[in-house]
């Protein structure tokens, strides 16, 4: 059997996917599928119906999910959903004000904490929620970016599109794709509410005109791989206690796209780094990473149109994509000793998939 197989016979391990997706074409809204990582297999459990969650976060309890409704100017909600991750059942608890136009990121800052990154208002914005219902709370703390960059018209302001907390716990990364860098908020934790508020407490500029877009942290904390929107790279970075320090760019597009996207590196030891690209060339760059953490082009994979987001098994088996376009969720096998991609042609079809994550 070669690296590329997936073995039937291996015992099945099955995940349940939460999928955020743009509505109005055809998609209810927030849909949980059953992930067979043995076959690619899956199974629909549950839908319900949210206008535009674009992108979606699972408590770390497993218990709720919460969804941006990115709905536009002054209709942008964040939504709050309980989650029966051994069935995937669903429901509708509430939603609140986004306090910014157009939220295309959602993630936990504490337990009962998230931050949502509103792209078009350009603006940060924190949400506690009640442990006892999972309902959201009114914003927090809100905090404007105004800063600006050189590609026109992309960066004439400021665009939040990604917050990641770091693997130590103290502070919380938030792209600015319209002013080209990277802030660093110092997280302030209420530990008897398992709530936190923020300060701001560095920024780190990238390359003029390169839009970072998402990150990700290498399994053992050190380095910092960032995606860029317009200029199609990755960019890598050591990370020590809240700073970052530039070690290496390279292409992640075939041909120029300004139309990067989504980073995932493989679990365990971190062997393989990947990168989506859309509007030209549609795909994935494949990466190795060698010992001391640099970036080795060793592939790049074809997908579906619009490759926005995609994810990795934890057993690091399969790599799922949402082609945006195309209507699908396309489900791939990873080579565990090239990192190499193959289509298993087990395509998930639905109206414009978006976001995808697993119920852990």
């Amino acid at each position: 059997m070669t690296a590329l197989a997936i073995s039937t016979s291996a015992t099945a391990a099955r995940l349940t996917m939460v999928v955020g997706t743009y509505t109005g074409g055809g998609s209810r809204g927030v849909y949980t599928y059953s992930i067979d990582t043995s076959t690619g297999d899956a199974q629909l459990l549950d839908s319900v119906a949210v206008d535009n969650p674009s992108y979606v976060a699972v408590a770390p309890d497993g218990k709720h999910l919460y969804t941006v409704g990115e709905n536009g100017v002054g209709k942008s909600r964040v939504n709050a959903l309980s989650l029966d991750k051994a069935t995937g059942h669903m429901q509708l608890l509430g939603s609140v004000d986004a306090r910014g136009d157009n939220p295309c990121h959602i993630t936990f800052v504490a337990p009962h904490t998230v931050s949502v990154a509103n792209y078009t208002s350009g603006s940060l914005a924190l949400f506690n929620i009640n442990p006892a219902s999972g309902i959201l709370s009114e914003a927090t703390q809100v905090f404007p970016f105004s800063t600006s960059s050189v590609y026109q018209p992309n960066q004439d302001h400021s665009h939040i599109h990604f917050s990641q907390v770091t693997p130590d716990g103290k502070y919380l990364l938030v792209n600015n794709l319209g002013g080209d860098c990277i802030y660093t908020f110092k997280i302030l934790k209420d530990k008897r509410q398992g709530t936190a508020t923020l300060e701001l407490h560095d920024s780190t500029k990238v390359a003029p005109g390169s839009g970072p877009r998402h990150l990700v942290f290498s399994p053992d904390d050190k380095k910092v791989y960032l995606m860029t929107e317009l200029s199609d790279q990755v960019m890598a970075f050591n990370y020590y206690d809240g700073h970052l320090s530039h070690y290496q760019t390279i292409n992640a597009a075939e041909t120029p796209a300004h139309g990067g996207a989504d980073i995932h590196i493989t679990p365990g030891e971190g062997r393989y780094l990947y990168a989506s690209v859309r509007l030209v060339g549609d795909g994935i760059a494949i990466f190795k990473v060698d010992y001391n953490g640099l970036l080795k082009k060793v592939g790049y994979q074809k997908t579906g149109r619009h490759p926005r987001n995609f994810i990795i098994t934890p057993d690091g088996r399969l790599l799922l994509c949402a082609c945006r376009d195309s209507n699908v969720i396309q489900v791939f096998s990873i080579d565990s000793t090239t990192g190499l991609l193959t289509d298993l042609h087990k395509d998930i079809k639905l109206s414009r998939p978006v976001c995808l994550k697993f119920a852990k």
